[in-house]
C-alpha cells in the first residue's frame, strides 16, 4: 500500500473566498483530497507519488511522525513545499505549502515538565 500525506496550503493574505474555492479547486485537479477551508489554510493529501509528479520532490516519513521533503535544489530535508512549481495561476494566492511538525508534548514528545 502506497503511503499518504497530509500537507497545509496557506493562503497569501487578501485572498478572497472565491479566491480560496479556486484553489482547492485547482489542487483537487491536481489530484489531491482537499479539506474545508479553516481561516486562510486548507489541508491537501495525496499518496506520496502525487506529491513527487506535482512538486518534483521525494517526501519521506521522519522516525519523529513529521515529514521531510526532499529535492534537487535542497542538500537537506525541509517542510515547505516548492509552491514555485505549481500553475502560475495558483502561485499568487499562496504563501505556502507545508507540512506541520509533530507536537513537542505528549508520548515521546520530549516535554520534561511536570503537572
Amino acid at each position: 500500500m502506497t503511503q499518504r500525506f497530509a500537507a497545509q496550503v496557506l493562503l497569501a493574505d487578501g485572498v478572497s473566498a472565491p479566491e480560496a474555492a479556486r484553489a482547492q479547486q485547482a489542487f483537487a485537479a491536481l489530484g489531491f483530497g482537499v479539506g474545508p477551508l479553516v481561516g486562510g489554510s486548507f489541508s491537501i493529501e495525496a499518496a506520496e507519488d502525487v506529491f513527487a509528479a506535482v512538486f518534483g520532490v521525494r517526501v519521506q516519513q521522519r522516525s519523529d511522525g513529521g515529514v521531510a521533503v526532499r529535492d534537487a535544489l535542497r542538500g537537506t530535508p525541509a517542510v515547505e513545499l516548492p509552491c514555485a512549481v505549481l500553475p502560475a495561476t495558483l502561485q499568487p494566492l499562496l504563501a505556502h505549502v507545508l507540512f506541520t511538525e509533530p507536537p513537542a508534548f505528549g508520548p515521546g514528545g520530549g516535554f520534561a515538565g511536570t503537572p
